[in-house]
C-alpha cells in the first residue's frame, strides 16, 4: 500500500513513543491500550504488539488507536498520520533503522492545567486532594521516575526527528542532555512548551546547530483565561515569554526556524476564542492551530448545550472548531456535563475566577 492508502501510518514502521508514565506506544496519539506496554521502547519496536499493530495496517484495517487522525481527516484537516506518511512513507514494509524519536522523559512541569493530570504534570499532584476526593474523575497521583532509553549508538546515528515533550521541556535538565546524543546538523527537532520558561544559553546553542528546529508554544487563552487554564504561572509571565520568543523568531532562518502557537479548546476556553484570535493577530503571531479536547470527556465543547453550541458557532472563526461543533450540534452527554460543573466549582476553591462563574451559569440556565 502507498501514500494514499486510508490505514497505513509510517509511525509504526520508524517511530518510538516514550510517554512521561514510562509507556512505549505506536504515536503519541494512539488511544487502544491493548497496543500500550510499560517496556524499554527498543524492546517494544520488536515486540510481537507494534508487530501486529504494522501488520493491521498493511491488510488495510482501521484501528481504533488511530480514531484521532481518522476524525482529522475526515473533517479535511491533514492529521499526523499524513504528515508522517510525508517523511517516512519509503520504509514502510521494510526492516530500517529507526528514524524518529518521540520522548517525555518525566512529567517535571510548573504549570497543571486543567485539561491535564499527574501523569504529564508533577505540579498536578499539589492539587488531587482537593479536587478529586471522591474519585468521581479518576485522577491520581503520579512519580516523578525519570524514563530511560535503550537505543543504541547506531540507531541514535540515524534519528532524523526528534520530538521532546514534558512536562515542560525547557526546565528539565535530562533533555538537554538527551538531544546533545544526536547528531544536530542533521536532526530536525520539535519541542512543545507552556510558554513560561525562557531557553537557556545551552540551549540557544543547540537551535543554532540544529538542521530544522519547530517549537511549538502550548498558549490557548490570554489573561485571566490563561491564568485559569494553565495554572500556575502568572499571565505577565507568559506574556512577556511569548514576546520573547516572537523577538528570536524574527532573528532567525525562517527556512529551519519554525513557531507556532498549538492550542486546545475546551469548555474554559471556547467563549473567549475569538478575543484570543485577535491577540495573536495583534502580536504578529504567523501560525497558529485549534485542536478541540476530547479527554477528559467533561471538558469536550462538543457536551455543551445545544442552545450554547448554536449561539458558539457565528462567532467562532476557526474554520475546524466551528465545523467541529456543527458535527456534534446534537450530541448530548448530560453525565458528563453535570462532571464539568462539579469540577469548575472545585477549581474554583484553589483560586476564584469571576468568568468561571458566568460559564457555569450560562450552562445552567441553558
Amino acid at each position: 500500500m502507498g501514500v494514499d492508502s486510508p490505514t497505513i501510518c509510517a509511525l509504526p514502521f520508524v517511530h518510538s513513543c516514550t510517554r512521561a508514565d514510562g509507556a512505549v506506544t505506536p504515536c503519541c496519539r494512539f488511544s487502544d491500550g491493548d497496543y500500550i506496554e510499560k517496556m524499554p521502547p527498543r524492546a517494544y519496536l520488536y515486540s510481537d504488539k507494534i508487530s501486529t499493530v504494522r501488520q493491521q495496517m498493511l491488510e488495510g484495517k482501521r484501528l481504533t488507536g488511530c480514531q484521532k487522525c481518522y476524525d482529522e481527516e475526515a473533517m479535511g484537516r491533514k492529521s499526523m498520520r499524513q504528515w508522517a506518511n510525508d517523511d517516512f512513507i519509503d520504509f514502510v514494509g521494510h526492516k530500517k533503522p529507526i528514524k524518529s524519536i518521540e520522548v517525555s522523559f518525566n512529567n517535571l512541569c510548573n504549570m497543571a492545567c486543567v485539561m491535564c493530570s499527574p501523569q504529564d504534570s508533577s505540579k498536578w499532584n499539589t492539587y488531587v486532594d482537593d479536587l478529586d476526593y471522591d474519585g468521581i474523575f479518576g485522577i491520581t497521583k503520579s512519580s516523578n521516575k525519570t524514563n530511560n532509553l535503550d537505543f543504541t549508538k547506531e540507531e541514535y546515528e540515524s534519528v532524523t526527528k526528534l520530538k521532546i515533550l514534558g512536562g515542560e521541556p525547557f526546565i528539565n535538565e535530562k533533555n538537554i542532555d538527551f538531544i546533545e546524543k544526536f547528531n544536530l546538523e542533521n536532526l530536525h527537532f520539535e519541542t512543545h512548551t507552556n510558554c513560561s520558561v525562557i531557553p537557556n544559553e545551552r540551549w540557544l546553542e543547540v537551535f543554532k546547530r540544529l538542521k530544522y528546529c519547530d517549537i511549538r508554544l502550548s498558549l490557548d487563552a490570554k489573561q485571566d483565561y490563561a491564568s485559569f487554564s494553565r495554572y500556575g504561572v502568572p499571565w505577565n509571565q507568559i506574556s512577556a515569554t511569548l514576546n520573547w520568543w516572537i523577538h528570536f523568531q524574527s532573528l532567525q532562518d525562517a527556512e529551519r526556524f519554525h513557531l507556532a502557537i498549538h492550542s486546545v479548546v475546551h469548555i474554559f476556553t471556547i467563549f473567549d476564542m475569538d478575543r484570543f484570535i485577535w491577540f495573536l493577530k495583534g502580536r504578529s503571531v504567523r501560525k497558529f492551530i485549534f485542536h478541540p479536547v476530547t479527554t477528559p470527556a467533561y471538558l469536550d465543547i462538543k457536551i455543551l448545550p445545544k442552545s450554547i453550541k448554536e449561539e458558539l458557532i457565528p462567532k467562532i472563526r476557526d474554520n475546524y472548531i466551528k465545523k467541529y461543533l456543527e458535527n456534534n450540534i446534537d450530541y448530548v452527554d448530560e453525565d458528563n456535563l453535570n462532571k464539568f460543573l462539579i469540577y469548575a466549582e472545585r477549581l474554583q476553591k484553589r483560586e476564584h475566577f469571576d468568568f468561571v462563574d458566568e460559564i457555569m451559569e450560562k450552562i445552567k440556565n441553558a
